[in-house]
């Protein structure tokens, strides 16, 4: 059984090897790419896991709804504020 996953920044260089990589594993689907266009919240019921490489500006709203669902997310953005930071940790 494939395990949904979505990615925030799938347009940029890492989010798009991760969509490449997640379809040639046979272990991932992705249920949703995330963007300007079509922000995180509208889908993320619908995933098993989020993979976050975005801007440090979003990576904050993008945590929170991983805790409002009780979702994994996993955060390959860098150069946040250390309040961010403190509260990723």
């Amino acid at each position: 059984m494939k395990k949904n996953l979505i990615v925030c920044g799938s347009s940029g260089r890492m989010g798009s090897c991760i969509c490449e990589l997640a379809a040639e594993s046979g272990v991932w689907k992705t249920v949703f790419s995330s963007n300007r266009q079509h922000p995180l919240k509208e889908m993320i019921q619908k995933g098993d896991v989020t993979i976050d490489f975005t801007l440090p500006e979003a990576t904050a709203e993008h945590l929170a709804l991983a805790i409002q669902y009780q979702k994994p997310i996993v955060i390959g953005t860098t150069g946040h504020a250390p309040l961010l930071q403190a509260a990723l940790e």
